[in-house]
């Protein structure tokens, strides 16, 4: 009996260990319409620039692109007077992974320079694809520093072809696919563009006005934020271009996919961050909103996608 009941703990301690090990790493279901808490993650709120050990007291200058690694690591594109691109730890630690002054430079850390950095994106290998807006490039960060451009030779326009000799114009937003190919928003193209690992520059989409957000769902379909357009669009992996959202939307910008493909947009003129559910029919929820005055939405020298006008 007591041999029995040894064997039976045994199993109960192995099956609750595997299921604790299983279900700890299972995201949990997402409500939607659930109503989202704001807290300050990182920054004291004046523009300026500043690293250290606590998050609260860091600065930032203009903040733009973030993306999270798997390690709770979060990136930051810190445009304005920092052009930096900076690194949150999970325990708060705020550094600049690269760059420092504005102007074109590949490098490491310091070396490196970008002029207007903003969308984000983590490659399935943990390296950062940047859309460095006012240098008309992509460029790639690896998680030394490491600073390189994968395509765009600097001068705004429009060609497709190979990367060191395509052109962008203001390219704002960049997602990677589990191939790691490079969808960028070629926000003053107008266009959505592709960047393949052999190294070549296509169209995939045009027909946009100013498009700033970009985003990969899990089966493939890039969905677009066509900012100037008030509306969020959806390119299906046949090339099949669809609207999933235009009414009550205004200058969507910013966008992000869970692992259940809810959408997440925010709203640049209305200060708020809008849930989309698009299993059969689009559904939306707002799940934050925010009174801002017009003073806080209109700065010099900026666009409908809040960067920098070339």
């Amino acid at each position: 009996m007591r041999k029995l009941l040894v064997l039976v703990l045994f199993l109960l301690l192995v099956g609750g260990t595997l299921a604790y090990f299983l279900f700890r790493r299972k995201p949990l279901p997402t409500p939607l319409g659930w109503k989202a808490h704001v807290t300050t993650l990182a920054g004291d709120g004046a523009p300026l620039f500043r690293d250290g050990a606590q998050s609260t007291q860091a600065e930032f200058s203009d903040p733009f692109g973030v993306a999270v690694a798997t390690d709770g690591t979060i990136y930051v594109a810190d445009a304005g007077e920092s052009n930096r691109i900076r690194k949150i730890a999970p325990d708060g630690h705020v550094t600049t992974l690269a760059g420092g002054s504005e102007g074109f430079s590949d490098g490491v850390g310091p070396a490196a320079s970008f002029n207007t950095p903003s969308g984000l994106a983590l490659t399935p290998d943990g390296d950062l694809i940047l859309a460095d807006t006012g240098n008309n490039q992509i460029r790639k960060i690896t998680a030394q520093g490491q600073v390189s451009t994968i395509a765009g030779d600097g001068t705004a326009g429009y060609i497709d072809g190979p990367a060191a000799q395509a052109r962008f114009n203001g390219p704002i937003g960049v997602a990677v696919d589990s191939q790691g190919s490079v969808y960028v928003a070629d926000t003053y193209n107008d266009r959505i563009r592709l960047i393949t690992n052999d190294g070549r520059v296509s169209t995939v989409a045009n027909g946009f006005d100013t498009p700033c957000g970009i985003a990969i769902m899990s089966d493939g379909s890039i969905i677009v934020a066509d900012t100037g357009n008030d509306r969020l669009s959806k390119i299906a992996p046949d090339g099949n271009i669809t609207t999933l959202l235009s009414e009550d939307l205004s200058s969507p910008i910013g966008l992000a996919v869970s692992h259940e493909d809810f959408i997440y947009v925010t709203e640049l003129n209305r200060s708020r961050v809008v849930q989309l559910a698009v299993s059969t029919q689009p559904t939306a929820a707002i799940i934050f909103t925010a009174e801002s005055t017009s003073s806080e939405l209109t700065v010099t020298r900026r666009t409908s996608c809040g960067r920098r006008k070339l």
